[in-house]
């Protein structure tokens, strides 16, 4: 076979970003104020394509969200995120895997609210021996994509329907990006710093790849893929209210801010195993799908009053007398009822121990776009279902003294097996390059630099070493700014 020429593209570029998703887009938005070069090499187009499905097979615990949640276009995964802006703790970075304090962290979190246009107003507060209340805030326009519009900057240059295949050094500095475009020509780019943010797997599965190249700085480096994480989602139980339903939707319902709605959540530590874990209310009707096109319609208004979407309402009487019901509440109360004529459910989200056994690795089978196959191994034990146990006995006690009512234990929390069966993955993956002061046990420093090279970096939730029970995309931005001051320095 008659070997393609490659196709050297000399702009010199300042950075080069491989992925064009939330961290990206963040990160692209704070490079987009120097006078710099930058480049963002893309492998969607403007939709998401079924070409890119099952690029993954499942080994251990079912994880849908990485084939199902694929966010491979123009904004990754920027249109779907829900917006939510959950912080880590104190007690997450006691573990010492960051090599950050959580002092120093906080400060990164100050400064992506103020990127978002966010004024942070709550603190965690002590409502039990082993309970805290907290409140996450959902940004109303979540899409940073439109926020942002790097498309428009002039200093940007993004690169579409281009898969990152080969990484070539020299002297432990990256040269070049070899990449494959939807033409089949292969194309080279040159950069002075290279980032990798194309989401966990995405990125593990690159240096994965670049890993067999005997050339690589990092070709010995037996971290990479280990560790692959994702919180663990699980319904723990129903909760049948007593008489004391106004105080528990006062104390746990939803309610707006400044134009973000904000959910009151518990958290629990679980001291023994140092894990985090956080519990919300679930609110189910039977008429759920007029409630969240109800919630649409307001959200609509709030923003830009449509008239044809108002005259929609008047056309379907349950729809009308549920849009109605949730707008008075709203203008009276300023929060968004929650009905629930089915159940009330309890819903927990955990990290889980970390498991070297847990992981994502290659094999020789060649995906359409010359990348591998990637298998995800993703092992949980028995010890997280024990927990989720405890927590129910606990919370029923609070839930009891608050004359809230009482949680009903789901059955599935009783046998490991089923426990398993039903874990849902959160779309929060993590891990595969996690961080580590020492090469030996990690895949890049807690600058973001890896290991053993110059100017190679990762920018994903893949360098998490623990993700306590926070949902994921507020620590990234908050990573995506600590790489934003150190990139300002090298590339001056």
């Amino acid at each position: 076979m008659k070997r393609k020429k490659i196709i050297d593209k000399k702009f010199d570029y300042d950075v080069c970003i491989i992925g064009y998703g939330l961290a990206s887009i963040y990160l692209a938005n704070l490079l987009s104020n120097l006078d710099k070069k930058v480049l963002i090499i893309e492998k969607g187009s403007l939709k998401q394509s079924d070409k890119n499905r099952n690029r993954n097979i499942n080994l251990g615990i079912d994880h849908k969200a990485s084939n199902n949640h694929l966010g491979i276009k123009m904004g990754g995964n920027s249109s779907r995120w829900g917006g939510q802006l959950a912080e880590m703790n104190n007690e997450d970075f006691k573990k010492n895997y960051w090599g950050t304090k959580f002092e120093d962290f906080a400060r990164l979190y100050t400064a992506v609210y103020k990127v978002l246009g966010i004024k942070k107003e709550f603190k965690e507060k002590k409502i039990s021996d082993d309970f805290y209340k907290y409140k996450t805030i959902f940004l109303n326009n979540p899409d940073l994509s439109k926020k942002f519009k790097i498309d428009n900057k002039k200093n940007i240059k993004i690169i579409k329907n281009t898969t990152a295949l080969n990484f070539i050094f020299k002297k432990n500095k990256m040269t070049k990006l070899i990449c494959k475009n939807n033409k089949k020509n292969i194309i080279s780019f040159d950069s002075k710093i290279f980032v990798i943010a194309s989401g966990t797997i995405e990125s593990v599965r690159l240096m994965l790849m670049n890993k067999k190249n005997k050339t690589i700085p990092f070709k010995n480096n037996r971290n990479i893929g280990k560790f692959f994480s994702d919180h663990i989602g699980f319904y723990i139980g129903k909760l049948d209210l007593s008489n004391n339903e106004e105080k528990f939707r006062e104390d746990f319902e939803n309610f707006y801010l400044r134009g973000n709605s904000v959910q009151p959540k518990i958290r629990y530590y679980d001291k023994k195993n140092k894990l985090n874990v956080s519990i919300e209310f679930k609110f189910l009707s039977k008429f759920q799908k007029y409630i969240d096109e109800s919630k649409d319609l307001i959200k609509d208004i709030k923003n830009k009053f449509k008239i044809y979407k108002i005259l929609k309402v008047f056309l379907n009487i349950k729809l009308f007398q549920i849009f109605f019901e949730l707008l008075i509440h709203y203008l009276r109360t300023g929060r968004i009822k929650a009905f629930f004529d089915k159940e009330l459910l309890v819903y927990a989200q955990s990290e889980h121990l970390k498991n070297s056994k847990s992981k994502i690795y290659l094999k020789n089978q060649k995906l359409q776009d010359g990348t591998n196959k990637a298998y995800i191994n993703w092992k949980i034990g028995n010890v997280e279902r024990k927990m989720f146990l405890e927590i129910c006995e606990k919370l029923n006690k609070y839930l009891n003294k608050k004359k809230y009512g009482n949680l009903k234990i789901s059955k599935n929390l009783f046998s490991n097996k089923i426990f398993n069966r039903n874990i849902l993955d959160t779309n929060h993956s993590s891990g595969g390059l996690q961080i580590s002061h020492d090469k030996s046990k990690g895949v890049c420093n807690k600058n973001l630099k890896v290991h053993g090279t110059k100017n190679l970096f990762i920018l994903s939730s893949s360098v998490f070493p623990n993700n306590g029970s926070a949902n994921v995309t507020l620590t990234l931005f908050a990573l995506t700014h600590k790489l934003f001051y150190n990139l300002k320095k090298l590339i001056r």
